[in-house]
């Protein structure tokens, strides 16, 4: 039995990293919120993972300092790899997805898998290119373990077939930049992409980079009431009063009440830590003057 407690541990944190790889894959969000709760989920490795659920779900503006992620470098998955080729997918970069892939496979010692092979298919039918979906789908098709999946996609294609659409365009260079640019380019393409949009907010709100959140957000303005966003710019509105960052932006009475406690709190360190700590842990306001790495 102690053998079994010495190894067994590794192997059931590596089959939670394989099942949170996957259910990204296939866009199963609240199974990858379930499998990183229960795990360890101040590990680095999930933080992306948690991060892009939370976005799909739309709930990243509101949610995203209740978990202990401490830099925007933490929220990106690294590029050339699946995970950062899923990643721009899911912001409508597929042409950048798909170079990503390929840089994947090409640096991969065990050259194309299953799972790359899988998100092949699925992006080219996207795009339109339905021949190179084909040729890849007879790939796979020699394994013995995607029957009902290729069944499934063969039925997809099939349908493609019979329908007239435009092949996917993109009209900015690819060249796999930081996430941050590519980020802005997916948003300068569609200023709609809310969820490229978000992703990128957040990701300025991790530096701490309050002048170029308030540049972005004064740009594009987001609609709704997004709690973090909301604290933020009380603290735009501190630290720069000239912007006059709140004037257009419903920030509520609730949050500028908890945002005058957090400066009264603020100002009685540190005899004060255990309760900021516990009132506002989950606050812009926390992670911005407290939290440290």
């Amino acid at each position: 039995f102690s053998c079994y407690s010495i190894f067994s541990s590794p192997n059931r944190e590596r089959e939670k990293r394989l099942a949170v790889q996957r259910y990204a894959e296939e866009q199963q969000w609240d199974r990858v919120l379930q499998t990183i709760h229960t795990s360890n989920s101040s590990e680095a490795y999930y933080h992306p993972y948690l991060m892009l659920a939370l976005n799909e779900k739309g709930i990243l503006p509101e949610q995203l300092f209740h978990y202990p992620v401490q830099s925007a470098d933490r929220i990106y998955f690294q590029a050339n790899e699946l995970g950062g080729a899923n990643f721009n997918s899911l912001f409508g970069l597929k042409h950048e997805a798909l170079h990503q892939l390929a840089q994947a496979n090409a640096m991969s010692p065990q050259g194309l898998s299953f799972s790359r092979l899988r998100r092949l298919i699925d992006w080219q039918t996207e795009s339109g290119n339905l021949p190179l979906a084909q040729k890849y789908m007879d790939i796979l098709q020699t394994s013995t373990c995607h029957n009902q999946w290729i069944k499934e996609r063969t039925e997809r294609i099939s349908k493609s077939l019979t329908t007239s659409k435009e092949a996917y365009k993109e009209d900015f260079i690819i060249d796999a930049s930081y996430p941050l640019i590519l980020l802005t380019q997916a948003i300068k393409a569609d200023t709609t992409n809310r969820k490229a949009l978000d992703y990128l907010l957040c990701g300025v709100l991790l530096d701490k980079d309050l002048k170029g959140f308030y540049n972005l957000f004064r740009q594009y303005f987001p609609q709704g009431e997004a709690i973090h966003y909301q604290e933020a710019l009380l603290v735009v509105d501190l630290m720069f009063p000239h912007l006059d960052a709140t004037r257009n932006y419903p920030v509520t009475p609730t949050c500028r009440l908890a945002f005058e406690d957090f400066g009264v709190l603020m100002s009685q360190r540190p005899n004060t830590d255990h309760v900021l700590r516990q009132k506002y842990g989950n606050t812009y306001w926390y992670y911005g003057f407290i939290r440290t790495a």
